[in-house]
């Protein structure tokens, strides 16, 4: 795993290296001192057809799959350079008019055992269905012959057709958004017809039944006036929204017309069963074009409001994002990106919350921070993406482009490269992200490793140059070394692994707190595919 799992058959060096006294958490929340890491954007992919989403499954430390809307293509990005053959190919039956396409996929909670994976897209007739597909011999490509339909829904509009499928990290169902069916006004009312899919979030076991069964725990089971599948009311487009794949918290933004985008948030274990109020409602405010008679007025205790909303003075298409939970930015943990489609002066809107007992803190506006350098620039948004690690991405779907969420720069000096290369000639290196400061987010990198073999990070305030016996690498490390972990970690099919570190509580015996004005040593130790003893260079972290 990349994020330093432990591994109970690691062995290491002894005598010397002193065990971590503190505890390591890649998936809490990490607190901000003071200060915050400083980001910027990256392109990793451009020349694609009108991309829309990019995901991975869990743990897959190699590859990022990305939606292509209207080409019907998933493509594969794999060390930067796009596959040539896609994963997977629904060209031949897709609908690509107004917002009819290829909108997103989904893989299994159980991938690597049962190779499913999930196509959400349009299908001439108007309709937006879910199918099902299994993975070939080739772990790069579908087998198309394994299609299987999931559910079959009849789209009215050309435009509203909703555009994500997930699954929930905490119960394993499938929920589905779903938009009101397109058109002004809602001129259907479905929005608030609980008689129909349009206007609203579903939630279906595909591995209870063939092709799906109702969880009987969904909140209208058993109220004949209410669809079994239902699990939310009042959507005008969910078009983009995700699970924190920590915690299983919902973040749902829906599109909205004339006034005001919303973004709806449920916490994990929620019963659902909520109402958001469209077409009587939009965002928190009362929406007067409604022409649907019959139901509660404005404001009514039926309705619930989104978490955070927006005027059209900021943007008029919200497009919901992910929770960051990768290892590279530790100070970002817990937070929520998103952003807007349209254009607002010459640049497009991105920001980022938390919350925090259910309500929104931390707001800030990223837009500056975020925008490439290089000329480059992201001009339409539609939407977001994040891979096996929990790293997150925006996708410029005018440009046809991928930029990855980075910290703005590295930090640290490194030293001590490696005298003598290591047996299998891939002498590692070590970075550092976050910020240097004592009780600051601080994430450690080692890379360039061998795939698959053992490893973990040492600390000393003293540096020193010897080969131990057995090695096959430099130790950069003297004086009080503490051991990262008392168990090694993988270095997964990526050849890294990354943790987070607390700079109150270092690694020492007994533990130290890093001072101001102290110069810390950081070093990797891993094992090769021969098993004898590697290091990474040093890296030297002053912290301010």
């Amino acid at each position: 795993m990349h994020c330093l799992s432990p591994s109970p058959s690691a062995d290491a060096p002894s005598g010397r290296f002193l065990r971590f006294l503190g505890t390591i958490s890649l998936l809490s929340a990490t607190s901000v001192a003071s200060g915050q890491t400083p980001l910027t954007t990256e392109r990793v992919a451009n020349g694609l057809s009108r991309p829309v989403f990019a995901t991975a499954p869990v743990g897959d430390l190699d590859r990022l799959f990305i939606c292509e809307h209207q080409s019907g293509l998933v493509r594969i990005l794999r060390d930067g350079s796009l596959l040539p053959v896609p994963f997977l190919d629904v060209s031949g039956n897709l609908l690509t008019s107004g917002d009819h396409g290829l909108m997103s996929i989904a893989f299994h909670p159980d991938y690597r055992e049962n190779g499913y994976v999930y196509a959400y897209y349009s299908v001439p007739g108007a309709s937006t269905i879910v199918e099902r597909y299994t993975v070939s011999a080739n772990p790069d490509v579908v087998d198309p012959s394994t299609a299987t339909l999931i559910i079959s829904i009849p789209q009215p509009g050309g435009n509203h057709n909703g555009g994500s499928i997930a699954f929930n990290p905490s119960n394993g169902f499938m929920y589905l958004g779903l938009g009101d069916g397109g058109g002004q006004n809602d001129p259907n009312c479905f929005g608030q017809n609980p008689q129909t899919f349009l206007g609203k979030m579903l939630r279906i076991d595909v591995d209870g039944g063939s092709p799906y069964v109702v969880p009987p725990s969904n909140p209208f089971v058993g109220d004949p006036n209410v669809l079994d599948e239902i699990w939310a009311l009042g959507m005008r487009n969910p078009w983009r929204w995700s699970f924190d794949r920590a915690n299983g918290d919902l973040y749902v933004s829906d599109n909205g017309q004339s006034s005001w985008e919303e973004i709806d948030y449920e916490p994990a274990g929620f019963p659902g069963g909520r109402n958001y109020g469209w077409s009587v409602m939009e965002g928190s405010s009362c929406f007067t074009n409604t022409s649907c008679s019959a139901l509660p007025p404005c404001f009514d205790a039926a309705y619930t409001d989104p978490i955070y909303e927006y005027d059209h003075s900021m943007g008029c298409s919200v497009q919901g994002g992910f929770v960051y939970r990768g290892c590279a930015i530790p100070d970002l943990q817990g937070t929520y990106f998103f952003g807007d489609l349209c254009t607002n002066g010459s640049t497009q809107g991105l920001w980022s919350f938390r919350v925090v007992g259910g309500a929104v803190t931390d707001f800030q506006n990223r837009t500056a921070e975020l925008a490439p350098s290089g000329g480059l620039s992201i001009q339409d948004i539609a939407g977001f993406g994040q891979d096996g690690l929990g790293e997150l991405y925006v996708i410029d779907w005018g440009d046809g482009e991928v930029f990855k969420i980075v910290p703005a720069s590295g930090i640290g000096t490194n030293y001590c490269s490696p005298a003598v290369p290591n047996s299998t000639g891939l002498p590692g290196v070590m970075s550092a992200a976050g910020v240097p400061i004592p009780g600051g987010p601080l994430s450690l990198v080692a890379s360039d490793l061998p795939a698959n073999q053992f490893g973990f990070f040492l600390a000393s305030m003293t540096t020193g140059t010897i080969m131990p016996p057995g090695s096959q690498g430099i130790l950069c490390l003297a004086g009080n070394i503490g051991r990262f972990n008392a168990q090694a970690a993988s270095s997964g099919t990526s050849g890294s692994f990354c943790v987070s570190i607390d700079t109150l509580n270092m690694p020492m015996n007994p533990p130290v707190s890093v001072m101001s004005g102290e110069t810390w040593h950081f070093q990797g130790w891993y094992r090769d595919v021969g098993g004898n003893n590697n290091f990474t260079d040093g890296l030297s972290i002053l912290f301010l």
